[in-house]
């Protein structure tokens, strides 16, 4: 891509900018960005590449994703840096898709599921596609007892440690075990190309080393000016604008939707309530889409309404 952030963010399609204008996080997000920019040329695709490996870095059990970094699409780029190399080559080995016939999915049964899911991983324990399956099952759901199940080293392939901790870097953030996190990916080191700039950043101003995660974004969006995320994420850390509080000008209304989820629709609830919401912005209004919820879902919105009077429907 050219060298100035303003000429390479203007040499891209128009779908492109404004594909990355909403965001540049997220697998679906990136993988289908991508997918748009493999007939469009050299440069598109060198910048499809970086798209891809920034996906798979998002989801990095998911190696169909990854697979694709050594397909067809992309013959004639240079090549990728060896570490990464040497997995993307590896990964068929690991991934097979399973019959249209296989029942392992029940439909609205999540136990059901979940059993079907470690029944298969014990049946084919170097099948990542069970695996990535279950990883992103138990992250839909809260399930982390399940997540840590899916990055225990002891049921990986040495070959794959590379995706393992990147996985386990993000399985510890989520559980608030910043400093665990850290050190995964300083374990990984250089595997994924671009890194996760934004994952690492997180951990570090969890850490409090607010300076060090302003400067791993910058130096990513000055590498990728697609980098749309990390740019206004380090824009706020440096303006201050993060730590700012203000009033919200206007009417606030938080809309929420549910099913079957009735512990983390509490535990929200009660965060709201908890929060300074009411404070800086009075007259707030609370409203629950419940989608036919057959947990404890419509217990837990009875409780809350009480609590919450006429500002919760």
């Amino acid at each position: 891509m050219p060298s100035r952030p303003h000429a390479a963010w203007n040499s891209l399609p128009e779908a492109t900018r404004r594909g990355l204008s909403r965001g540049s996080t997220g697998r679906e997000h990136l993988a289908g960005l991508a997918a748009g920019l493999f007939a469009a040329g050299k440069v598109q695709a060198l910048l499809a590449r970086e798209l891809l490996c920034a996906a798979w870095a998002e989801a990095p059990l998911s190696l169909d994703v990854a697979q694709l970094l050594g397909g067809p699409a992309l013959r004639g780029l240079p090549a990728l840096p060896e570490p990464p190399s040497r997995l993307v080559q590896a990964l068929p080995a690991f991934w097979r898709v399973p019959a249209p016939t296989d029942t392992w999915w029940a439909e609205g049964d999540w136990e059901r599921t979940r059993a079907g899911l470690l029944e298969r991983l014990a049946a084919e324990p170097a099948n990542m596609f069970w695996r990535a399956a279950a990883w992103s099952l138990a992250w839909q759901r809260a399930d982390w007892e399940l997540s840590a199940r899916m990055v225990d080293p002891a049921s990986w392939s040495r070959v794959l440690a590379p995706v393992r901790l990147q996985a386990t870097a993000q399985h510890l953030l989520a559980q608030g075990e910043a400093a665990a996190a850290l050190a995964a990916l300083d374990e990984l080191g250089e595997c994924f190309p671009g890194g996760s700039p934004g994952l690492r950043a997180e951990c570090l101003l969890r850490l409090g080393r607010r300076d060090e995660a302003t400067t791993v974004l910058a130096q990513a969006v000055l590498a990728a000016p697609w980098r749309g995320s990390e740019l206004l994420r380090c824009t706020d850390l440096v303006s201050g604008a993060d730590q700012e509080v203000r009033l919200v000008p206007g009417s606030v209304a938080v809309l929420l939707y549910t099913w079957n989820k009735a512990a983390e629709l509490d535990e929200t609830l009660a965060s709201l309530a908890a929060s300074s919401l009411f404070e800086h912005a009075p007259g707030a209004r609370l409203w629950v889409l419940d989608n036919g919820s057959t947990d404890a879902t419509p217990d837990v919105l009875e409780r809350w309404e009480k609590r919450f009077g006429e500002l919760f429907s």
